[in-house]
């Protein structure tokens, strides 16, 4: 059995009328699953990460932190707000959550989200991963990366274009973008 120290995964509910929260804890000789219950507050989970001591969970009405004090997830306010958190990644030493309305990044020692200005913006950021040390993000109108002097840059591809790109992946030298 796989080293897992603690993992979580969404199972979805039978006829999506809610998402349950699951962890599962390796013990030695079995493994534990635990309902995570306090979730009614959260709808339609996009992705999960483990950033800054703090457990995230992006979904379609913002982005939410487990707090440390009673194990309930919290609402994070600020500029990142209500928007549709697709998701959250580390790229360049920073921690960044990709929304429906642009990208943000978290103030080192803070909970702050800043949004990250620019040709990202306004767009819809739906992954984003870090390549031999370039970051990528895959958006609604492209694939961007960010370059030297602290911009976000169009790949130039008339492949991609400004098609909505979904995820991303490398493999063997070579990135791949689902469109």
């Amino acid at each position: 059995m796989p080293q897992l120290a603690y993992t979580c995964f969404i199972e979805f509910a039978e006829r999506a009328i809610i998402n349950k929260l699951v962890a599962i804890v390796e013990k030695p000789n079995r493994v534990d699953i635990k309902t995570i219950n306090n979730l009614s507050i959260m709808k339609n989970i996009n992705c999960l990460r483990y950033m800054e001591g703090y457990s995230y969970a992006g979904t379609n009405s913002g982005l939410y932190y487990l707090t440390s004090k009673n194990g309930n997830w919290v609402p994070v306010t600020g500029d990142i707000g209500a928007n549709t958190v697709h998701c959250l990644g580390q790229m360049s030493g920073g921690q960044y959550a990709g929304t429906s309305n642009g990208l943000y990044y978290l103030h080192t020692g803070s909970m702050n989200w800043l949004p990250v200005h620019g040709v990202l913006g306004n767009r819809s950021v739906n992954c984003m991963m870090e390549i031999n040390g370039t970051a990528y993000a895959g958006t609604s109108d492209g694939l961007f990366f960010l370059s030297g002097d602290g911009n976000w840059v169009p790949v130039g591809s008339k492949v991609i274009g400004s098609k909505d790109v979904t995820c991303l992946m490398e493999a063997d030298g070579y990135i791949y973008a689902g469109t």
